[in-house]
């Protein structure tokens, strides 16, 4: 195995953070963000984090079309740690 991933802590994206109108707030481990798409600022990206039974759980989608690969490598870089 190449090195170790895990989630970063999310105290970082506080800012980002929304209410989830079925999972609430959430906590350190997970949540729901809305956060700035760096390919097309004027889109959000959806993203929800979870973290349970040993199983790290990022889903992303924006309101009209799939992410891009960029995106999806920004939401990577942004929630987990490469050791």
């Amino acid at each position: 195995m190449e090195g170790v991933i895990e989630m970063k802590d999310l105290k970082g994206l506080i800012a980002f953070r929304k209410q989830h109108p079925f999972y609430g707030w959430g906590d350190n481990s997970g949540g729901y963000f809305k956060v700035a798409s760096p390919v097309q600022r004027s889109v959000d990206l959806h993203i929800i984090v979870s973290n349970d039974n040993g199983w790290d759980h990022v889903s992303v989608s924006l309101e009209h079309r799939c992410p891009t690969w960029a995106e999806m490598d920004f939401v990577k870089k942004t929630i987990f740690l490469f050791q």
